[in-house]
């Protein structure tokens, strides 16, 4: 054996012991809501909410169709005080909770008795008179008489434990429920990210699948096992590498890491390929002189566009980043170092199977043309009516059971907390809690039951009245409303009001689950706010989600622009050309706007799996411009003249970029058997980029380096 294969085969053992340490050490984050909130103003916000207020993760069950019966009243008092009981749980809120006040009486006597204890004459009286109480009417009891017992988790509980400990103590009365004829539904924004954590988990047990179908396909179109090996041992490194990154740095897996595990196999896959090419033409050589430059300007290309994509303040597309960036790093190395001398072992003649591009195609500039034309057509109108949608429901399919339950629940008491603070110099004025009620009521007037407002206002006048004898009052006095205000109990205070901070909370149930309809809800507000003097903020979990989403498809489009520049000066240095450089540019940027102009097109709203495309997909299909254009600039440094170097250097590589744009297309398909669906938005984006390049690197890209790029020999 030669000895440099030894020691790479040395070097490679050594690496691949350190990566799978690594490995080894990753965890799964089972927070997907958490792994989107960005470290910047909004995480202050939410942090200044934390400090002042109990937490806004909570999990909403709702009893139906069996409220009204004995029965039914005991199993959501029962359910009610295992939540309560949880370690996990702060308190509940619900019709049977400690804190349900239900106020009666008259101007000479007040009663104050908790709903719960109150005795009534028929199973529906309780559900009628509840329904009737402004403090409960759709905020604990739907007017179909679904009864809702919200959990509010501890400020020390993750929201992993919250999660797994209400589901625990809620699965036994699923049962129950049926058996008197009703259903108990769960669900909430801790709920909802536990579920997805767990449908990432198992879909990462794909990852052996598409590294099996990528050892089929390349073993199939190269009929050699040498591929098949060095496919192996490069896909491997590549995995474990980036999980490795993960283990040591301490970060957990999360949905975007997921998702670039399974673009570097493909990836590493077909830069084996190209090696494979590369060793057809040099079958003597254990690396060929004539692929060390494409292959490592096409790998650290790739490599430098793909961590681009984590500018953006996201940790999940951090991790995103990360994982796809060190991946592809170590695919690039583990190429020259594993792949290469794997197939210098192989005694058989290398051979990739012919494909000519029909001359015609890039000789007749009209053709090309009229392709880049449609592709900046598209481009324009598609980017002009593109429509960014966030939401992390929509990572869970239709028919999956936490997504019914979660629809389910949505349709009566909202599917999402959005907690509103506003900030005030007078907390005690009974004038700024009217402002704010004027705020809460063009609300209800615009959205209706779509978004419930829960606060104290309502508690606080119904007491009123009954202490005053009037109707709709509220205290007229500072002094007065600070009396009021020590009939409540602290814990129920202290979920709406800071004094020390000067904050009044307002908790949002919200109907809706889109970031389009919260930037509407955002500016709504916004202005109802300015009209009463009033500053405050959205925040949470769920309004983090929502910012950080609409950012990271902006930042995308910013970080393509960045990257763009920054290859087209790296080409510039490589190709010692401004116009080859220009070229590749233009022919690699534009099919991967097209992907996403297509889907806007098409309706489809750009979401976290389609939005983190363009720069992605850039560096990914910049891989075959530059195996092409480096092999049509050494032709013409040999002499050739530009038409005949390009026939040749397609000639030469068309099998390779062909294969391994079938390769990676068919890797990416693999991705559709996943269940999270942002896998299958992020597959179908790249599949329209991927066949987008293919036009545009065997047709385009000739046409324009025949047309523009002079001879450099022809003086």
């Amino acid at each position: 054996m030669d000895f440099r294969i030894a020691i790479a085969a040395v070097a490679s053992t050594v690496a691949a012991i350190l990566f799978v340490y690594g490995t080894l050490q990753v965890s799964i984050s089972q927070d997907v809501a958490s792994a989107m909130l960005a470290k910047d103003d909004s995480q202050l916000r939410y942090q200044t909410f934390l400090d002042n207020f109990p937490s806004d993760i909570t999990a909403i069950t709702s009893i139906d169709g069996i409220g009204c019966s004995p029965d039914g009243w005991e199993l959501i008092m029962d359910l009610n005080r295992q939540l309560r009981s949880l370690k996990t749980v702060y308190k509940t809120i619900s019709l049977a909770s400690q804190n349900a006040k239900y106020v009666s009486g008259n101007s000479s006597e007040i009663s104050f008795d908790k709903f719960r204890d109150v005795e009534f004459t028929s199973p529906g009286e309780r559900c009628t008179v509840a329904y009737s109480f402004s403090p409960f009417q759709d905020k604990l009891i739907s007017k179909s008489h679904s009864i809702v017992i919200i959990a509010v988790a501890t400020r020390s509980a993750s929201p992993d434990e919250f999660s797994k400990d209400i589901r625990t103590a809620v699965f036994p009365y699923k049962e129950k429920a049926i058996q008197l004829g009703g259903s108990v539904s769960v669900t909430g924004d801790p709920i909802m990210s536990n579920a997805i954590a767990q449908t990432m988990t198992d879909d990462l047990a794909y990852v052996i699948g598409l590294l099996a179908l990528m050892i089929i396909i390349s073993g199939t179109v190269t009929r050699s096992v040498h591929v098949c090996i060095a496919v192996l041992a490069t896909t491997f490194l590549a995995i474990t590498g980036s999980f490795g990154a993960m283990g040591f740095l301490g970060i957990a897996i999360t949905p975007g890491s997921a998702l670039a595990v399974f673009i570097v196999i493909p990836l590493s896959t077909a830069f084996v390929i190209h090696a494979f090419g590369y060793r057809t033409r040099s079958p003597e050589k254990i690396i060929p002189p004539e692929g060390i430059a494409p292959l490592l300007v096409a790998g650290f290309t790739t490599a430098f566009l793909f961590g681009l994509t984590g500018i953006t303040p996201s940790p999940d597309v951090r991790s995103l980043a990360l994982v796809g960036s060190t991946g592809i790093l170590v695919s690039t190395i583990a190429v020259f170092t594993t792949a290469l001398p794997i197939l210098f072992c192989s005694q058989k003649e290398p051979k990739l199977p012919k494909f000519a591009v029909p001359r015609w195609m890039y000789l007749r500039t009209p053709i090309a043309f009229s392709f880049l034309l449609l592709m900046v057509v598209l481009i324009t109108v598609g980017l002009a009516n593109i429509k960014f949608e966030y939401n992390a429901i929509n990572y869970l399919p239709y028919d999956h059971p936490s997504r019914i339950e979660y629809e389910r629940v949505g349709t009566n008491f909202g599917r999402m907390t959005i907690p509103l603070v506003i900030q005030t110099d007078d907390i005690n004025s009974p004038g700024t809690w009217r402002s704010i009620k004027r705020v809460t009521d063009s609300i209800t007037a615009e959205y209706g039951t779509s978004i419930q407002v829960a606060w104290l206002y309502d508690s606080i006048q119904e007491l009123t009245e009954q202490l005053t004898g009037h109707t709709q009052t509220f205290p007229d006095t500072s002094p007065f409303l600070d009396q009021v205000l020590l009939l409540f109990e602290s814990e129920d205070v202290e979920s709406f009001v800071s004094s020390e901070s000067g904050l009044i909370a307002l908790s949002l149930n919200v109907g809706f689950n889109s970031s389009t309809d919260y930037f509407q809800l955002k500016e709504f507000i916004s202005q109802h706010l300015a009209r009463e003097n009033l500053q405050g903020t959205l925040t949470g979990r769920v309004s983090g989600f929502f910012e950080t989403g609409h950012r990271v498809g902006l930042d995308n489009l910013i970080s393509l622009g960045i990257g763009a520049m920054s290859v087209f000066t790296l080409l510039i240095f490589v190709f010692r050309s401004l116009i080859l450089a220009a070229i590749v540019l233009i022919t690699n940027v534009i099919p991967a706007m097209t992907s996403v102009a297509i889907l806007s097109l098409a309706g489809v709203s750009i979401d976290l799996g389609s939005s983190v495309v363009t720069a992605m997909a850039f560096g990914i299909i910049i891989d075959d411009s530059t195996h092409l254009v480096i092999r049509i600039r050494q032709l013409q440094r040999s002499g050739y003249d530009p038409l005949t170097a390009v026939v040749q250097a397609l000639g030469d590589l068309s099998a390779p970029i062909v294969i391994t744009s079938l390769t990676l297309s068919i890797g990416f398909c693999a991705l559709f058997f996943a269940e999270l669906v942002p896998f299958h938005d992020f597959a179908m984006t790249m599949l329209i980029a991927l066949s987008s390049a293919l036009i545009s690197d065997l047709i385009i890209l000739p046409s324009l380096v025949r047309k523009f790029v002079p001879d450099p020999l022809a003086k």
